[in-house]
C-alpha cells in the first residue's frame, strides 16, 4: 500500500500542482495526508489503491457492490471489479476528450456476468468489450433508479437516432455498441441489483 501511495505522490500532475492547500502541507509539513491527498486524485489512482488493497478490501467491495462473475471457473469477482473500473476510466477519458464511443472497442476484454446472461444469444457468448458492457456494469454502481433512468435515456436517444438516420447507419452504430435490438435495454432493467453498504 506504501508503494501505491508513493506512486500517486510521484504523478507529476499531484508532485507539480500548485494548489494552495497541497502546497501548505508541503512546505510547512513535508507531507500531504491522505485525507488532503484524496481531494485531487484521479480515477486511476483509485484504480491503483483497489488493486495495491489487501484482498480482504478488495473482496469486501466486490461483495458490497453484489460483484459476480458468470463464469466462476475463469473469472473471479476481483477481476471483474478490476474489469469493470478499468472499462469506466477508458470511457470516461475518451468522453473528457470529447472522443466518439459509440465505437469503443476491446477484442476479449469482457467478462460475463449474470446481466450479460441474462440478455442471452449473443450477449453472453461474445468476449469483446463494447459500450453495452458499460451499461451493463453501471448496473452494479448506480442504485437501480439511477440505473433505470439512465438506460430509459439512453434508449430514448437510439430511438430518436434511429428515426433521423439512413437504417444502415443506424444499424452500423447499433452493432458497434454491441446491441441487437435497442429494446434488449429495457430488459437490463427486469432485474433489480442492490448495493450492500456497509
Amino acid at each position: 500500500m506504501k508503494l501505491c501511495i508513493t506512486k500517486i505522490k510521484n504523478d507529476p500532475d499531484f508532485k507539480d500542482s500548485n494548489l494552495k492547500y497541497l502546497n501548505h502541507y508541503r512546505d510547512k509539513y513535508n507531507n500531504v495526508p491522505s485525507w488532503i491527498m484524496e481531494k485531487c486524485i484521479k480515477f486511476w489512482h483509485i484504480e491503483e489503491l483497489i488493486e495495491c488493497s489487501p484482498l480482504i478490501v478488495r473482496k469486501a467491495l466486490a461483495e458490497m457492490y453484489n460483484i459476480d462473475s458468470k463464469d466462476e471457473k475463469r473469472f473471479n469477482e476481483l477481476r471483474l471489479l478490476k474489469n469493470q473500473l478499468k472499462t469506466l476510466r477508458k470511457v470516461r477519458n475518451e468522453c473528457a476528450h470529447n472522443e466518439r464511443i459509440f465505437d469503443y472497442f476491446k477484442q476479449g476484454g469482457r467478462i460475463s456476468t449474470k446481466y450479460h446472461s441474462h440478455l442471452g444469444g449473443k450477449y453472453s457468448k461474445s468476449r469483446d468489450l463494447r459500450i453495452i458492457d458499460l451499461l451493463i456494469h453501471m448496473k452494479y454502481f448506480l442504485s437501480h433508479e439511477e440505473h433505470t433512468l439512465l438506460i430509459i435515456d439512453v434508449y430514448k436517444l437510439l430511438n430518436d437516432l434511429k428515426n433521423k438516420i439512413n437504417k444502415y447507419a443506424f444499424s452500423r452504430i447499433k452493432n458497434n455498441i454491441g446491441l441487437r435490438h435497442p429494446a434488449d435495454l429495457l430488459r437490463l432493467l427486469e432485474l433489480k441489483h442492490d448495493i450492500n453498504y456497509p
